[in-house]
């Protein structure tokens, strides 16, 4: 693993970093998104707080699919 890619070493918790973003999620919900937050954690990448409230939106059925690919720059799905 190259210092670039090399797994991170303090812990993730986004609830207690941002709680005011899982509020209204059900457990299931926020296991949704620690997980997908964490794949691009482990990867080096570290999580911002924009991009995990749209994902949260998103899985919470607040965002349309198209309309969380308009908030994070993504083409639109075809």
């Amino acid at each position: 693993m190259t210092a670039a890619t090399q797994a991170p070493t303090k812990p993730l918790d986004l609830e207690a970093k941002w709680p005011e973003i899982f509020d209204s999620m059900t457990p299931r919900q926020v296991h949704t998104v620690v997980q997908i937050v964490a794949s691009s954690w482990h990867e080096g990448r570290e999580p911002e707080r924009e991009h995990t409230a749209r994902l949260a939106a998103r899985v919470r059925g607040d965002l349309s699919k198209a309309e969380y690919r308009r908030l994070e720059g993504l083409p639109p799905a075809r």
